[in-house]
């Protein structure tokens, strides 16, 4: 279910952005460019599909409308869509037709995870497991207990609750993925690699996991790549893969120019405002290539895409310094202050500038 997921991509984006902002110095002044990484999502297409899954869902009720997965159906749709009053509507009506029905009290729970009802949340999942009407619903009750736990950095209690699910399944990528990633927050990075490599093992089309080893071994950046281009191969189209992979042609020694400007541009074709990838094309230009010109125009559409792109206008300032275009330098760090007051960088360009 999306709705869990959602601890784990919050979690991921932060790891993602494993350059985040840095500084960097230019071959003959003390001056600092800053560089950033993001990633977006584009639900959009997902939104319509279940629209239309719901309609369908809606005419099969209408003909048979006691037919309990029906509504439970349903419900985990009007999750996803953010319609968390119709969900636990039909939730209850679920419930109502089949009280003994494990897997809906896990589609309830996660509607009071969605509420913020974190206690009932595990009531639900404590009584689907008790129920134990199928091994595949107690192995989904408890790893949600342990992504629950995970959240609130309950690190033993997390394990406690993936072992259980092993023990049911014992080759089950999910519990070694979830096992993997904890051991990660706990920094015991060789147990996190060997659990993740486990999942992959079981599940050769696990892209989270390919991810998270990629993100492990960011600083071996050959490792780094190949997961991330294994994650290419499931998701070809995923922005977070193809950013983490033109982040580690980019943190290369020595870097990858070409490529991470080959593989930001892949980016672009998925999404044209797409800020970050024309950023780093900027960045990449404006430092390595000293292709002023290119990283003006790079930066210009990354502020194109966000109005507000602060260090977007500030290094675009500095292209112009350096061009000794000295107007538009100064506007470029008037703006930048604008945004970012008392930005230490813009204020010692306008210095720069004014001498």
């Amino acid at each position: 279910m999306k709705h869990y997921i959602i601890i784990f991509t919050s979690l991921l984006f932060i790891l993602l952005s494993f350059s985040c902002i840095k500084n960097h110095k230019t071959d003959n002044k003390n001056i600092s460019i800053t560089k950033t990484d993001s990633i977006q999502n584009n639900t959009e297409s997902d939104n319509c599909l279940t629209a239309q899954l719901i309609k369908e869902l809606n005419k099969k009720i209408n003909k048979t409308p006691e037919n309990a997965n029906l509504y439970n159906e349903r419900s985990k749709l009007f999750i996803d869509k953010g319609q968390i009053n119709n969900a636990l509507k039909d939730i209850k009506k679920a419930l109502e037709i089949d009280s003994n029905n494990a897997s809906f009290y896990c589609t309830l729970s996660d509607i009071y995870f969605e509420m913020g009802k974190i206690q009932k949340c595990i009531g639900s999942l404590k009584k689907a497991i008790s129920l134990n009407n199928s091994p595949k619903t107690n192995i989904d009750a408890l790893l949600k207990l342990a992504k629950l736990e995970l959240y609130q950095k309950n690190y033993f209690k997390t394990l406690e609750y993936i072992n259980d699910a092993l023990n049911i399944d014992m080759l089950n990528p999910k519990a070694y993925f979830l096992k993997g990633f904890t051991y990660k927050e706990m920094g015991d990075t060789a147990k996190a690699v060997s659990n993740l490599q486990t999942a992959v093992e079981q599940n050769p089309e696990y892209y989270d996991a390919y991810m998270q080893l990629g993100l492990i071994f960011s600083k071996k950046n050959n490792l780094a790549q190949a997961y991330f281009k294994n994650a290419l191969k499931i998701k070809p189209e995923s922005i977070g893969a193809l950013y983490a992979l033109g982040m580690a042609y980019q943190e290369d020694e020595p870097p990858q120019i070409d490529k991470a400007v080959e593989t930001y541009s892949e980016i672009i074709e998925i999404d044209p405002a797409h800020k970050k990838a024309y950023y780093n094309i900027g960045y990449l230009n404006l430092v390595f290539l000293k292709n002023y010109n290119k990283a003006i125009n790079n930066f210009t559409k990354a502020i194109q895409s966000d109005s507000n792109y602060f260090q977007a206008y500030y290094n675009r300032g500095y292209c112009y310094e350096l061009l000794k275009d000295f107007n538009n330098a100064k506007k470029d760090y008037k703006k930048t202050l604008k945004i970012k007051v008392n930005y230490p960088n813009a204020i010692q360009g306008l210095n720069r500038v004014d001498k």
